[in-house]
């Protein structure tokens, strides 16, 4: 799994990954910051089967930064399986995509399926989400999975 960002905040990266790892019980196990251009974080998770999955942050330099800083370009989830002969790419701009799309995966997988993302008003979903009453669990758990990355890293 890739995920790239706006450059200088990984936070959203951070929240979504730890958010499909709390959803697919995978429990962080290492951490690496990799310096450079796109200041790489490489984090391991172990799956609730044992199985080694591999998730990559890449921070990307952008000329226009959206109206959160950090906002999430593009994500792209495969597999090792080479008999499972599938890819996604979702994103959100050509650029975003074209990247993810040559980023090595081009000449190794055949993308089933690759979708746009629409940027969304900060203001509308926090509005949405300020509009239901009580604990949000999905939240928490996602939380939790995140504070548990940011432990590994530090």
């Amino acid at each position: 799994m890739t995920i790239d960002y706006e450059q200088d905040n990984s936070t959203q990266a951070l929240m979504y990954l730890g958010w499909l790892a709390s959803r697919l019980q995978w429990h962080p196990v290492a951490y690496k910051q990799e310096e450079g251009d796109y200041k790489i974080k490489r984090i391991q998770f172990a799956g609730a089967d044992g199985r080694v999955v591999e998730a990559e942050l890449a921070a990307i330099p952008t000329a226009n930064t959206g109206e959160v800083p950090g906002d999430l370009i593009a994500l792209r989830l495969n597999s090792t399986n080479k008999k499972a002969d599938c890819g996604t790419v979702l994103c959100s701009e050509a650029g975003g995509c074209m990247r993810m799309e040559t980023h090595g995966g081009a000449q190794t997988d055949r993308f089933n399926q690759v979708s746009p993302l629409f940027d969304q008003e900060t203001e509308q979903l926090l509005g949405q989400h300020l509009q239901s009453w009580g604990r949000d669990v999905l939240y928490e758990e996602s939380l939790a999975v995140t504070a548990q990355l940011l432990k590994l890293a530090n």
